[in-house]
């Protein structure tokens, strides 16, 4: 994986076709999915690289309801703020 090229996998291709901005790590240093505000390009979450969409999505109902993820892969989730979760979660469901 060439780190200096930004990540086209399915987990970037599934957040752009809800309207996202995807990049990884604006300080370049370390390999997160980044998923930006469409209207403001400001973070909303961070997702270790690789982690299967499938399992995010399955771990992201969870998460709103303030339960830990219950998908079989192992990884790191930050979400800026519960209004940032909540507005994806949102955006997600209503696809």
């Amino acid at each position: 994986m060439n780190i200096t090229e930004n990540i086209d996998d399915e987990f970037s291709r599934f957040f752009e076709s809800l309207g996202y901005q995807i990049s990884w790590d604006f300080d370049r240093r370390s390999r997160w999915y980044e998923i930006l505000d469409p209207d403001t390009g400001k973070l909303l979450c961070q997702v270790d690289i690789g982690t299967p969409v499938s399992d995010f999505l399955e771990d992201l109902e969870q998460f709103v309801c303030g339960k830990d993820g219950t998908s079989s892969h192992d990884y790191v989730c930050n979400f800026v703020s519960d209004d940032a979760m909540n507005a994806i979660y949102q955006r997600v469901t209503s696809k």
